[in-house]
């Protein structure tokens, strides 16, 4: 059972490579309470930024002011926020909520703004890539939504497009979530199983794959968010009890 850390410790642990692509910026680190369900985009673009320095001003302030300005009834998100909303239903007043629910995480720690080349941003979240395998072995997820092409390259070795036609397979057939085992095909993933939601980075940046999988598998789309929504709740209560349990053990030991 994973012990729970606090928040600037958590940070700690999750940010300590000996390495670094930017030993300047900060990375964009949220809280882990015993969240199941994880997920994973690719970097946290704009921060720090202006007067948003920390990670507590990004969830005081920047994330509910972000989430407010949300255009709704879009079926292609615009942004990162816009995807917030339409997959975990979050809302500026439930921000609190959104990260007791579900721990966020990036495959690229901090920022990768600066980076234009697409080599050049995989060797940065290379750098990562151990950090994010132990996150993922600590929170253990029930299911992992990820939403970045290069995570998926680094994670399981398999690019967008193939990962989506899997997914859009097992949906249409069976009406399941893909699993990990799935993706990697590895037997050894069996034991620590977890379904799977893949989409394509939310950047407005990406113009090409985010339009084209969104509208050309609408029916798909829309029932992975139906499958999504339908963990949300029974996780949320579940993991009142689990926290429970974490800082019993810990209060144990």
């Amino acid at each position: 059972m994973a012990k729970v850390l606090n928040w600037p410790r958590w940070r700690s642990e999750v940010c300590s490579c000996k390495e670094c692509y930017d030993k300047v910026e900060t990375p964009l680190i949220f809280e882990f309470n015993g969240q199941k369900i994880m997920f994973i985009s690719e970097s946290p673009w704009d921060f720090p930024s202006g007067t948003c320095k920390t990670p507590e001003d990004f969830v005081k302030v920047i994330l509910p002011q972000k989430l407010s300005c949300v255009k709704k009834g879009r079926f292609v998100p615009y942004n990162i926020f816009e995807f917030l909303q339409q997959t975990f239903r979050v809302g500026a007043s439930t921000v609190q909520q959104f990260l007791k629910t579900i721990y966020w995480t990036h495959i690229a720690k901090k920022t990768l703004k600066k980076k234009r080349d697409i080599k050049e941003k995989e060797r940065c979240a290379l750098m990562c890539l151990s950090r994010t395998r132990w996150e993922l072995e600590k929170v253990k997820p029930e299911l992992l939504v990820i939403a970045t092409s290069l995570g998926l390259k680094l994670l399981f070795r398999i690019n967008l497009n193939d990962a989506f036609k899997l997914q859009k397979h097992k949906l249409e057939k069976r009406g399941e979530l893909l699993t990990n085992a799935d993706l990697t095909g590895h037997t050894l993933f069996r034991k620590n199983e977890y379904k799977i939601a893949v989409f394509p980075n939310p950047s407005p940046k990406n113009m090409y794959w985010k339009p084209k999988i969104y509208k050309e598998n609408e029916g798909v789309i829309k029932k992975l968010l139906e499958l999504i929504h339908g963990h949300l709740p029974r996780l949320h209560t579940k993991q009142k009890s689990l926290i429970s349990n974490l800082k019993k053990h810990e209060r144990m030991n």
